[in-house]
């Protein structure tokens, strides 16, 4: 008995750090917006959905001194790890540990991505029809709960054949998603939200979905 308590309050512990880090990353894409025109920092370096432009990293991190608020501490990677990640391929790009939103960040869905702050895209959800998200609605940053390479068809999201434990990219380690539930599934992941809150949401939600296309790994939320 004493062992699943014990479980369940480190992940709560590590869900309560990682909703901290989605908050204080908003400070800094708050102030940036305040000084070009509500607009967000752009993306477009990298090829995967959280590579960040060198200077736009630094946006992220406004008021506090510590990259460490870019990195999830549900995937278990080191402080080592983590700060060359942020430091990966100077002075090009950066490796955060969420997903991004950001104007061209790469390989995620055209309709995923933020130009601004305060105005989300209208999303066509079907011929023609087309609907406006609200802030409280809209996706801003994710925690990066990622699938191997090619593997983002939604229909397939509980198959035995999707992996999101173990994805290997330039980095000397695999990645992989945080907040893993038995079995190497995910139980969720908590997103930071446009209008500034944040929330969790779940695996099993309809609305936890791969938010990205092409070769790349699918990054989902």
């Amino acid at each position: 008995m004493l062992l699943p308590a014990l479980a369940k309050a480190k992940d709560k512990a590590l869900r309560t750090q990682c909703l901290s880090n989605l908050k204080q990353s908003f400070i800094g894409l708050h102030m940036y917006g305040g000084d070009f025109n509500d607009r967000q920092p752009p993306g477009g370096n990298g090829n995967w959905a959280w590579d960040l432009p060198w200077e736009s990293g630094r946006y992220f991190i406004s008021g506090t001194t510590q990259h460490k608020i870019m990195y999830c501490p549900g995937t278990k990677f080191s402080d080592a790890d983590n700060r060359d990640l942020w430091n990966y391929v100077p002075p090009n790009w950066r490796v955060a540990g969420y997903a991004l939103t950001l104007p061209g960040t790469a390989s995620v869905i055209d309709t995923n991505t933020n130009d601004k702050l305060s105005v989300v895209k209208s999303i066509e959800i079907a011929p023609f029809v087309y609907v406006t998200p609200t802030l409280i609605e809209r996706v801003l940053v994710a925690d990066a709960t990622l699938t191997d390479y090619g593997q983002n068809n939604p229909a397939l999201k509980n198959s035995p054949t999707y992996r999101w434990n173990s994805t290997q990219g330039g980095f000397a380690r695999p990645h992989t998603s945080p907040h893993l539930g038995p079995g190497g599934r995910p139980i969720g992941g908590t997103l930071l939200m446009m209008d500034g809150h944040v929330e969790w949401r779940k695996f099993s939600d309809a609305k936890f979905t791969c938010r990205t296309q092409g070769g790349s790994p699918g990054f989902w939320w």
